[in-house]
């Protein structure tokens, strides 16, 4: 039978390794947040005129104001990825607060604002529905979030 460290004996916490599947779920989100902060960046550009003006349609206000805040949320998500990295739950908290931001604002332009019969429309809602499946995914590694290293 294996003896415990002695600082276990004290009651301090237990450090857990970093498992795969957190390591995955970082990995991925780190580039995913990459390409999604590109890929906004670029469309917002698109929409600028070489004056520096800004000319948007008014049927494209809604989405304009998603591509802006697209482009924030992933640099927030992204620094709770590092948090989670680090195995600490604040970071799925900060996680958790960008996706949801982004998701819900997403799912309200693509199914209320514009109309349903677009294709983009599709894609769009399963990919906002998919972000909030990174949150689920991370929960189920509550138990490793807990070390204050």
């Amino acid at each position: 039978m294996q003896e415990d460290d002695f600082l276990d004996q004290l009651g301090t916490e237990k450090y857990y390794d970093r498992p795969l599947f957190l390591s995955c779920l970082c990995i991925l989100t780190w580039v995913g947040s990459w390409f999604i902060l590109l890929y906004y960046a670029i469309r917002v550009g698109k929409l600028n005129s070489g004056e520096g003006e800004l000319f948007v349609p008014d049927n494209l206000k809604m989405e304009y104001m998603l591509m802006k805040v697209s482009i924030v949320t992933p640099v927030i998500s992204g620094f709770g990825a590092y948090l989670m990295w680090h195995q600490r739950r604040g970071g799925l908290f900060v996680y958790g607060f960008a996706q949801l931001l982004l998701s819900v604002f997403g799912l309200f332009v693509y199914l209320v604002n514009k109309p349903l019969d677009v294709p983009t429309t599709y894609y769009f809602t399963a990919f906002y529905v998919a972000q909030l499946g990174f949150i689920v995914l991370y929960a189920l590694n509550w138990k490793v979030l807990n070390n204050t290293r």
